[in-house]
């Protein structure tokens, strides 16, 4: 069988890729899409072909449905899991922030050791108490 490439120009027909598995209806001097190669498969072929295909998608179609709602409600059964997996992370989500758990030994003492310190935060609690006042007139 002749090989088309894909980007080329071919005549109307039916024509198969097999990477990706594509099957395309071109008409008239149509451009064939993607990448890769593509084959022509003969209209005989197509319409011998066709009973054969239309009585094995009657033949699977109610295995098709039942897989059809099988996978929904496995679909909806993963996003109910998955939501309530969610809402429920941060119970058991682990927060550890070593820069915060002061394991060196020194620690931090709960005053401040230098008299600029005290001077420093007198003047903060004098700016906040000042901007206060202004916020309640």
């Amino acid at each position: 069988m002749k090989t088309y490439q894909a980007g080329q120009n071919v005549p109307y027909g039916v024509y198969t890729s097999m990477r990706p598995l594509n099957l395309h209806y071109m008409s008239d001097s149509e451009t064939l899409p993607g990448t890769g190669e593509y084959t022509r498969i003969p209209t005989w072929l197509m319409v011998v072909a066709s009973p054969a295909i239309g009585g094995l998608f009657v033949m699977a179609f109610p295995f098709i449905c039942l897989v059809a709602v099988a996978a929904a409600l496995g679909k909806l059964a993963a996003n109910t899991v998955h939501s309530m997996a969610t809402r429920n992370a941060h119970l058991v989500q682990m927060n550890w922030e070593p820069g915060a758990a002061y394991l060196d030994g020194k620690g931090q003492s709960a005053t401040p050791t230098s008299d600029d310190d005290d001077l420093d935060l007198e003047a903060l609690k004098a700016e906040v108490a000042k901007k206060r006042e202004a916020e309640r007139l």
